[in-house]
């Protein structure tokens, strides 16, 4: 069963052509990449982020896990800041590339990619073990 963003009457009204991925029916096309392309340059675009992961994080010694889970040291970020990082695997690799906000003093947002919701969370829930 596939499911709809928040945006999807909007995105359909707008015309746009849907696809399924991770099991939402997202936009794809609305004209021609050509066309799009030019208009993002031109203009500006915008992407729908509202079927993507969402992990919250908090607790007393939330930026010492980060730190040590992530590839960034997120402890360095204020309240309102956000950073691109990498969620690494033990051998080195990427598991998934993702944006952390930090939203109080021991209060962050992680946001994964959806098709990677189950690996990061599975990952993060790893990293604690040997936090």
């Amino acid at each position: 069963m596939t499911r709809e963003t928040p945006l999807h009457a909007v995105h359909e009204r707008l015309g746009a052509s849907f696809t399924d991925f991770a099991g939402y029916q997202m936009p794809v096309r609305y004209s021609s990449d050509l066309a799009e392309h030019h208009a993002v340059r031109q203009g500006a675009g915008l992407f729908d982020l509202s079927h993507m992961a969402e992990i919250e994080c908090e607790g007393p010694q939330v930026e010492q896990f980060l730190d040590y889970a992530l590839s960034n040291t997120l402890s360095a970020l204020v309240e309102g800041q956000a950073k691109y990082s990498l969620l690494l695997a033990e051998d080195g690799g990427v598991i998934d590339d993702l944006i952390v906000y930090r939203l109080g003093e021991h209060a962050y947002l992680i946001v994964a990619n959806a098709a990677n919701r189950d690996a990061a969370v599975e990952a993060m829930q790893h990293s604690i073990c040997w936090f």
